[in-house]
């Protein structure tokens, strides 16, 4: 058996790869919330989450160390 460590820094030498799996079903154009679909809720939020990845791996215009 062998044991995988998670604290493990995403760095140039150690790369990390995230993945968003979307529910491409018709359920997803049902209205969310009342005002938008679904998948054009998930969009939102996963522009989200990719700019505020973006904004931490940036200092000013070049990328963090």
């Amino acid at each position: 058996m062998s044991t995988y460590s998670h604290n493990i820094s995403c760095t140039s030498t150690t790369p990390g790869l995230i993945v968003f799996l979307i529910d491409g079903g018709a359920s997803m154009l049902t209205h969310y919330n009342g005002e938008t679909t679904r998948i054009s809720f998930v969009e939102r939020c996963i522009n989200e989450i990719i700019f505020d990845i973006l904004r931490e791996c940036l200092v000013g215009m070049r990328i963090r160390n």
